[in-house]
């Protein structure tokens, strides 16, 4: 079975919420859903949200990120996206996709770029 955790942390006001998981499929987003929504604040936050093992999103792990971007920007959030493997990249690039979401290769410049100036 895949290994579906996630860890939270903090860094200068923007929350990194790291997702340990290599396949974003139905079976991991229905374990991992709950576990997410929870942390989201009833006010604006600034997310990080970090897949550096994750090869693989399924449409239900990209509905669980349009999910939270939606939350987060519907209570003046922002999200971010922190995507190791290219085509995923790609995948988010796509023109369908949230355009308010940025996405970078680490977790340092998706913090800096949310952080409060």
């Amino acid at each position: 079975m895949d290994s579906s955790s996630l860890t939270v942390s903090d860094s200068s006001g923007v929350t990194v919420i790291t997702l340990h998981t290599r396949d974003l499929v139905e079976h991991t987003v229905f374990e991992l859903r709950p576990q997410v929504l929870k942390l989201l604040p009833s006010g604006p936050a600034r997310w990080v949200l970090n897949l550096p093992e994750t090869e693989f999103i399924a449409s239900a792990g990209i509905g669980l990120i349009v999910q939270i971007a939606h939350k987060l920007s519907s209570n003046g959030g922002k999200l971010a996206l922190c995507i190791l493997k290219t085509e995923l990249v790609e995948l988010f690039r796509a023109p369908y996709f949230l355009q308010s979401v940025a996405i970078f290769s680490d977790v340092p410049t998706a913090v800096a770029a949310l952080s409060p100036h």
